[in-house]
């Protein structure tokens, strides 16, 4: 899989930017001030540290700066070909719909090689819909190998990602978002009348971090250990930027004001998210 390596120029994405405007409006009757000097700081680093961090895909930087799109390739929606593989031997079950619990009774072993009935999107985006002749079933792209377009002249024209590089970019992108939307909110001023929202947005993204920590858990695992650790440290990362958040909205809100805790935790999370950047570049190949 090639891949290029590309210097991310920014934390803060649309999503974070679109943040800082609704604040500066909603508060543009406040009171004056300034950061506070710790948190402006620990902005600054987290900043500097996204900026240096390189992942295996090749990303223009938006003018908005945020993350580019994710590429994809553009396939027809039927057609084409695929062989079952990267189970470890284990096979895939047969399913009704592009569920986990959809499950029917039989498999497909690796080496079958099926024809494709649907190429998933939406909902099913990341699922792909086999036939081998007589049996029909939805099955997870990354147990395909060798997944083919439709023939010349096919109709339709929905992307499919790569089963391994779609959904580590998306789980990356979420976190990088809250990384931005952190160093950003880092930047408000405590004991003014953006304090209490401040407070209200990090504890936004301290939910969003943990759902993605949830999401990371329960995704079907990668069948090679090198993706399997890319998973597990992102969401080690997104664990502890949902740590950073909840600290940062204490001090917002007056709960404590002392940011010792907060450095700490800026400390474990900038660990982790480059933790998480090492791996992924080591399941891609990068």
């Amino acid at each position: 899989m090639a891949a290029v390596r590309t210097h991310l120029r920014t934390a803060a994405t649309s999503v974070g930017l679109a943040l800082a405007v609704l604040l500066a409006v909603a508060c543009s009757t406040g009171e004056a001030g300034q950061p506070h000097e710790q948190l402006a700081a620990l902005s600054d680093r987290m900043s500097a540290a996204t900026v240096d961090l390189t992942f295996p895909w090749d990303t223009e930087a938006p003018a908005d700066g945020g993350l580019a799109a994710p590429t994809v390739t553009e396939t027809p929606t039927t057609g084409g070909s695929a062989i079952i593989g990267n189970t470890g031997g284990t096979g895939v079950s047969l399913r009704s719909a592009c569920a986990d619990e959809a499950r029917l009774d039989g498999a497909w072993g690796d080496g079958v090689e099926l024809t494709v009935v649907e190429f998933g999107s939406d909902e099913c985006a990341g699922w792909t819909y086999l036939s081998d002749g007589i049996t029909e079933s939805w099955v997870r792209d990354e147990y395909l190998v060798d997944l083919t377009d439709a023939p010349a002249g096919a109709e339709g024209g929905a992307g499919v990602e790569d089963p391994l590089e779609g959904p580590l970019r998306r789980w990356t992108e979420q976190l990088l978002d809250g990384s931005g939307r952190a160093s950003l909110l880092a930047r408000h001023v405590p004991d003014s009348d953006e304090a209490p929202p401040t407070a209200a947005f990090l504890r936004d993204l301290a939910g969003d971090m943990q759902g993605l920590e949830t999401a990371l858990a329960t995704a079907q695992p990668f069948a090679l250990p090198a993706c399997e650790l890319a998973r597990t440290r992102i969401g080690d990362a997104a664990g502890d930027l949902e740590a950073l958040a909840t600290s940062m909205a204490r001090f917002f809100d007056g709960s404590t004001q002392d940011t010792a805790e907060t450095t700490a935790a800026a400390d474990r999370y900038l660990a982790s998210q480059g933790q998480a950047a090492i791996a992924v570049n080591d399941c891609l190949g990068g």
